[in-house]
């Protein structure tokens, strides 16, 4: 703030005579997006905005501004976004869509549960809603058509992505627009990859929370970025706050740490005794012959310690039955992409972000009184893979 505008703000505030000291109508000010905007900077008090002129209301940068300034105040941010919405009357027009995603933003689905204003509130996640449906197919032609004609090596060569280079050519100006798909592109990376989930490809990087603080977190994000998005990852670089909700779900995972290969033994179980509902007759007590002959008793053992009882079935069942159970119990274990189809996704399908999943399990696991082994299942050289 240059020091005109500092005296002007200062005498405005203390309702100083600013028509004598100034030669600056009063009027004039409150007229000014930018003036009005340096008055809430130095008071941080939402009140202005009701002297604010209706040409400052309908101001789009004002409107931003107040909005990520009071966003804990739904009430004030909803009448602010309210009014200047009212006021546009293209519904395709970028300020109509910024404020949109602003507001989306900060009354996220996830509290509409608790939000008693959620009739009011989900209206807002309409148009960024229909902009990434819109846009998320048009950007998947757009690469098809540029590799329409390439040989398989141009194709290798390109380096689309997730298409976040057209999300920049189209809305380049638009600072909100850009940062709203590339934090739906993080989501998408991070948190919807079918065959990881977020805490368990955390794990597979790093052997501990030390190895990762010392990899650089900003660093891990960047770099797995890439491998989806080398455009993505660039922009992310200047823009590293977008990291910050991954970093809290981060955080989450890493006070947690030394509880996860309890809760992945325990999947493991469950997937391998579903197995052998489906594939071996429920013959349940080969887990433990075949789990004991690889050293893996403690990860595969049966619930209650129960031991049950084989029927009869002739020695060629026995042994084919067994070979398939070892074949389950070893990839289980060393290669998680090698499960069968039907049971990698039960085995991933929940993380350390599930909080009342994750209360559950530190209750369960204070209860079990044996020890568990770590198991590395990452590769069979006992160590786990770095980007």
């Amino acid at each position: 703030m240059n020091k005109i505008i500092s005296s002007l703000v200062y005498n405005y505030v203390n309702a100083r005579d600013i028509n004598n000291t100034d030669a600056i109508d009063v009027k004039i000010l409150e007229n000014d997006p930018a003036f009005m905007m340096e008055v809430i900077e130095y008071t941080n008090d939402k009140r202005i905005y009701n002297v604010c002129s209706n040409k400052v209301k309908k101001d789009l940068e004002f409107v931003k501004f107040f909005i990520n300034r009071f966003s804990c105040d739904k009430k004030s941010i909803m009448i602010v976004a309210d009014y200047y919405l009212r006021s546009i009357r293209n519904r395709a027009d970028i300020g109509f869509i910024e404020v949109n995603i602003l507001m989306a933003k900060y009354l996220p689905k996830s509290n509409f549960l608790y939000d008693p204003n959620f009739d009011k509130s989900i209206k807002y996640h309409v148009v960024p809603d229909f902009l990434y449906a819109k846009e998320i197919p048009e950007i998947t032609a757009s690469i098809e058509a540029e590799l329409q004609d390439k040989t398989i090596e141009e194709r290798e060569k390109a380096e689309f992505g997730l298409g976040f280079l057209f999300i920049i050519a189209k809305y380049w100006k638009s600072l909100v627009v850009l940062n709203f798909f590339a934090e739906k592109m993080l989501t998408t990376i991070f948190h919807e990859n079918y065959n990881c989930s977020f805490e368990h490809l955390v794990h597979t990087q790093f052997n501990s929370i030390e190895e990762l603080e010392e990899n650089g977190i900003d660093d891990f994000f960047i770099s797995y970025v890439n491998k989806y998005d080398e455009r993505l990852s660039w922009y992310i670089i200047p823009h590293i706050h977008l990291l910050d909700d991954l970093k809290k779900d981060l955080e989450v995972i890493k006070s947690n740490w030394k509880i996860y290969d309890r809760r992945l033994n325990k999947k493991k179980s469950k997937t391998a005794h579903a197995y052998v509902d489906k594939h071996c007759k429920g013959q349940y007590q080969i887990i433990e012959e075949v789990a004991k002959e690889l050293g893996l008793e403690e990860v595969f053992k049966l619930e209650n310690d129960e031991i049950i009882k084989l029927e009869e079935i002739d020695e060629l069942s026995y042994m084919n039955y067994k070979t398939q159970i070892q074949k389950l119990l070893r990839r289980l274990t060393q290669k998680p992409s090698l499960i069968p189809k039907d049971y990698d996704k039960l085995l991933y399908e929940e993380d350390m972000l599930n909080e009342e999943n994750l209360h559950y399990e530190m209750r369960s696991i204070k209860k079990r009184k044996h020890e568990i082994v770590k198991v590395d299942f990452s590769n069979q050289d006992n160590r786990r893979s770095r980007i």
